[in-house]
């Protein structure tokens, strides 16, 4: 095998195979050579002691440096696992978790939560929540920044705060609350006649948006919107033909009673005096 050693004695390898720097091998023969020097009572060349020394000191200030790096990069992994990988979900009130088979289980991404005829509110992070009506039935689909859940049955109530996040996900669509601080109504409804359950949207503060399969819609504070729309109520005409509002509603129809028409016919008396009558007989 060829001797691979360099001119200062030491294994002149390429990085790849683990050999030091042109600089840490230069500054490693130097220190050597210090050694040599103090060990036979001879001094330094001038100027080589305090570039060791300073040599020493960066390479002391680099090693901290990485030091650091290394765990300011672990504290931030940490805390985007514990931000993401661990939901901070909370729940007030009563309310059943169970998993797809019905089972009890914790609060976690793809646990269901349902209330009967109590309330309840869940706690998304600290600048979220959903409030449940009575009879709602939602699945967390996961946290984080999303707070995305899906509505199955039921009313919600989204309230963000500012900079909060709530993803409703329905059979008609995904709803954002995102405008904190803000409250969002999010009703599903059996719809007769409908394979889907009517989705009804209320922005009571902040606005909202619908990312629906057609097209999104954006609403605001006040705004009220129905998918599909609700049709409006029939109107029932009165006996008559009268439209409400014309004068006719309310009331009953007047019967007028028929007159009978003369033998005669029209225009004749129908009953003769009873002395035309004896005059007559009289004749």
């Amino acid at each position: 095998m060829p001797d691979r050693k360099g001119q200062h004695g030491f294994d002149d390898l390429t990085p790849g195979e683990g050999a030091a720097s042109d600089r840490e091998l230069r500054e490693q023969a130097e220190m050597d050579a210090l050694l040599r020097l103090a060990a036979g009572g001879l001094a330094a060349p001038s100027g080589l002691a305090g570039r060791l020394a300073r040599s020493m000191w960066h390479r002391r200030i680099r090693a901290a440096l990485e030091l650091a790096t290394a765990a300011v990069i672990v504290i931030g992994l940490a805390a985007a696992y514990i931000h993401y990988a661990q939901p901070p979900y909370r729940l007030d009130g009563q309310a059943k978790v169970t998993d797809d088979a019905g089972n009890p289980t914790r609060l976690r991404p793809g646990a269901w939560v349902a209330t009967d005829e109590q309330v309840a509110t869940l706690r998304v992070g600290d600048r979220a929540a959903v409030e449940l009506a009575p009879r709602t039935r939602l699945q967390l689909v996961d946290a984080g920044n999303s707070g995305r859940v899906r509505l199955d049955s039921g009313r919600v109530v989204c309230r963000t705060d500012a900079g909060g996040r709530i993803v409703i996900e329905t059979p008609r669509g995904r709803v954002v609350a995102d405008a904190g601080p803000g409250a969002v109504r999010v009703t599903l409804t059996p719809a007769g006649g409908l394979s889907e359950p009517r989705l009804t949207v209320a922005v009571q503060a902040g606005g909202a948006t619908l990312l629906g399969a057609d097209a999104d819609v954006q609403l605001a504070e006040g705004e009220e919107r129905s998918w599909p729309p609700a049709e409006p109520p029939k109107v029932k005409v009165p006996p008559g033909g009268q439209q409400p509002g014309q004068g006719g509603q309310g009331r009953e129809q007047e019967t007028i009673p028929s007159v009978p028409v003369p033998p005669g016919g029209p225009g004749l008396p129908a009953v003769t005096s009873l002395r035309a009558g004896e005059a007559e007989r009289e004749q």
